[in-house]
């Protein structure tokens, strides 16, 4: 198995760990439906046995206890997305791959003592649940690989170059630090206020340096906003690298926030890096098997009618997972009895 298809292995583990078959309660007791995913359903049992399964069933009720319901609830939305999105490429897994698959997971369970029945009791599944599962991983594997051609490869290291190939930027910037007490007020009034700054920079009636040394609030205002060279994954805030990275020698960003204030950025100097894409080539399709996924998830989330059930707590789709902001749990209010 190639580095890609495991780190592929590891994120389904997680997106699909609620596989959304598992069993219901009594036979005669009607499944209460929490969320729809296109024709397929989630019941309260399923996003329990998720819940469970993350080790989150013993929360009280509270924030803690909703925010662990809404991460269970999206792995069995994604989990529904990503059957219809190998289901709509006509991708099934081969049931002789399944087979193996369970095998070597049945050896390892009772290589470590235990039994795969209990694994079964104790994650709330039955066979034909982690049978669907370990399918539904085997597929999508299959869909990466169909995407992952040299030629896409080839052209993702050029277009990311700069980010993985070991270059270096020098950065300047300004950070204001609006007071958080007053809320989004306050963070509106940083952007604008940096906007403007950013505004007399590019009019020539100040240096990026001297904008520094009048308006930053961190330390690096005494050096005219010089925080030195930095690589695309560091230390630094993601947004901030990212930010960074985006600009090309001499150019100043827009103004943007993170946990540490609104920034302004410049890049002073550019150090190119060597590495190539026969060293980077186990970390390139890492990283792309990943988009892949992310990809066809977002891709399945606009065909698809996703609806959450009154009273179920969700993730605001306005602060996905890969964003800057945090995740918002949603409790819909459930309507009124007459």
């Amino acid at each position: 198995m190639t580095l890609a298809c495991r780190s592929l292995a590891a994120f389904l583990a997680v997106a699909a760990a609620g596989a959304w078959r598992a069993p219901c309660g009594r036979a005669d007791e009607p499944a209460v439906i929490v969320a729809r995913v296109g024709a397929t359903t989630i019941t309260a049992v399923q996003l329990e046995a998720a819940v469970r399964r993350g080790n989150a069933a013993a929360l009280p009720a509270g924030p803690q206890r909703q925010q662990a319901e809404a991460a269970a609830l999206e792995q069995l939305v994604e989990a529904a997305l990503l059957e219809q999105v190998v289901a709509k490429a006509a991708i099934t897994a081969d049931p002789a791959a399944v087979d193996a698959a369970v095998a070597t997971f049945q050896k390892q369970i009772t290589g470590r003592g235990g039994t795969f029945a209990a694994f079964l009791a104790q994650t709330g599944r039955d066979e034909a649940t982690f049978r669907g599962q370990v399918a539904l991983e085997i597929a999508v594997r299959q869909l990466v690989t169909q995407r992952l051609t040299p030629q896409a490869v080839a052209g993702y290291f050029e277009k990311h170059r700069r980010e993985i190939d070991g270059t270096l930027v020098r950065v300047s910037h300004v950070v204001l630090r609006p007071d958080l007490g007053r809320g989004e007020a306050a963070v509106e009034e940083g952007l604008a206020r940096a906007a403007a700054i950013r505004g007399r920079i590019l009019q020539g009636e100040m240096t990026f340096a001297e904008a520094a040394r009048a308006h930053s609030a961190g330390p690096s205002r005494r050096r005219g906003g010089d925080v030195g060279y930095l690589p695309r994954h560091s230390v630094a805030h993601e947004e901030f690298a990212k930010q960074a990275f985006a600009l090309a020698k001499g150019d100043i960003s827009q103004p943007f926030v993170t946990s540490f204030g609104v920034h302004l950025l410049q890049v002073t100097d550019v150090q190119p890096g060597d590495r190539t894409l026969v060293s980077l080539r186990p970390q390139v399709e890492q990283v792309m098997a990943q988009q892949i996924v992310r990809d066809a998830l977002a891709e399945a989330r606009r065909d698809a009618q996703v609806e959450i059930a009154p009273g179920v707590p969700h993730f605001d789709p306005a602060t996905p997972a890969d964003g800057s902001k945090p995740r918002r749990v949603i409790v819909a209010e459930p309507a009124m009895q007459h």
